[in-house]
């Protein structure tokens, strides 16, 4: 089972930089909202609410999302950081679309709790939390 705790110093690190721009891309009403997952971390050192505008509906763009991760389809990013070099995915993966909690999202070749983020919970079309055992992210 996931669980999240308290910040560790690199995340308080990282929460120093993401300060600068908190909310980018939400609107008002993104960032006031109640986010799924945000009882996981009480204690968060911070909040950020980052969005983009996507032109496809969920059903659309749910199928990439459930399928990020190293060794899986990437994360549509810069591949030579985020995908040891990999190309991310540029179709649907049938083998990768079923997330279930407890499953682990890998953002390194070796994942493990310290290298991977876990699914906590699953709304398919809606919402997908992830959390990273031992921290606040």
């Amino acid at each position: 089972m996931c669980s999240a705790s308290g910040p560790t110093p690199a995340i308080n690190d990282e929460a120093r930089v993401l300060k600068a721009v908190p909310h980018r891309g939400a609107a008002d009403t993104e960032v006031r909202a109640r986010m799924p997952g945000a009882a996981h971390v009480p204690h968060a050192p911070f909040a950020a609410t980052r969005a983009i505008s996507i032109a496809a509906s969920p059903p659309e763009v749910w199928p990439w999302l459930v399928q990020v991760g190293v060794g899986r389809a990437g994360f549509y990013s810069y591949d030579l950081l985020d995908n040891r070099g990999t190309p991310s995915a540029g179709r649907i993966i049938p083998g990768l679309q079923e997330p279930r909690v407890g499953d682990w999202i890998p953002m390194s070749a070796s994942p493990s709790p310290r290298t991977a983020f876990c699914v906590a919970a699953v709304a398919p079309e809606r919402s997908l939390l992830w959390l990273k055992p031992g921290s606040s992210w």
